[in-house]
């Protein structure tokens, strides 16, 4: 099964949901399945994509949070998340 997974944040970021996304997305794959994380990267530079086996990561370009230190955030971007969406169908 395709799962694709929006996150606010996830590793190499520190928080609760990076780290709890990140088991999930582990345990997903180990039973198969292929699994798509979109989430906000680490500057305003290009959409970046990794992959780790099973796992494919969209980091969208993002600005700092001036409430959050360390977290960011994605402006909208509904033609690059609309073509990685129709990307991963």
């Amino acid at each position: 099964m395709k799962i694709l997974i929006s996150s606010e944040s996830f590793p190499p970021v520190v928080s609760g949901v990076a780290v709890f996304t990140s088991g999930l997305t582990d345990f997903l794959c180990k039973q198969g399945h292929q699994v798509t994380v979109f989430t906000a990267g680490p500057d305003f530079k290009k959409t970046k994509i990794t992959h780790r086996g099973k796992l494919r990561v969209y980091s969208f370009r993002s600005l700092p949070n001036p409430f959050r230190k360390h977290f960011r955030f994605t402006l909208p971007q509904k033609k690059v998340i609309r073509e990685a969406f129709d990307k991963e169908k």
